[in-house]
């Protein structure tokens, strides 16, 4: 009985250890990969490594149907509301039809930028495996922060952003 219960202890112990290495890790900053998306809006410029060179970037992949991702959707409009006049660019990255974006975004009065992800291939370039998937850009075009599913921490995410701008 007694190894039972310490056995379930140090089941424990090693449980929490590894739930709280699952926080958003520091990313030293690697180079972004090569992607291009198809801006939502009737335009339908090219956002991509090279049009996004000397910004700040959020990428956040996303779906509708995504209960977390809609949850992250009203940070994500909060930050683009906050950071957008200081030159962050919010995009919402997804692969499903461009309308159901735009109908999606519209009746919540979201105004960031969305973008068409063909095929998903942006999202195995970043090796995204879950959504919502944040993605923070700095103006070299490398990626200096990263988070998957909901929660996303303000005070890091925030501290991430505001140094970004001022390089």
């Amino acid at each position: 009985m007694a190894q039972t219960a310490s056995s379930k202890l140090g089941l424990a112990a090693l449980l929490s250890l590894a739930l709280v290495g699952c926080g958003p890790e520091p990313v030293p900053a690697v180079a972004a990969p090569s992607f291009s998306f198809e801006d939502t809006r009737p335009d339908r410029a090219e956002i991509s490594n090279a049009t996004l060179k000397g910004k700040v970037a959020i990428l956040d992949f996303w779906a509708t149907w995504c209960g977390p991702c809609r949850e992250t959707m009203p940070t994500l409009q909060a930050i683009h509301e906050q950071y957008q006049p200081k030159g962050l660019i919010v995009i919402g990255v997804n692969d499903e039809v461009v309308s159901l974006q735009r109908k999606f975004a519209d009746s919540k009065g979201y105004t960031y930028t969305f973008a068409l992800d063909r095929h998903g291939s942006g999202q195995g370039r970043f090796d995204v495996y879950a959504i919502p998937h944040l993605v923070l850009l700095n103006k070299k075009g490398e990626i200096i922060y990263q988070h998957s599913g909901g929660g996303i921490n303000m005070d890091v995410l925030s501290r991430k952003i505001e140094a970004a701008l001022a390089e």
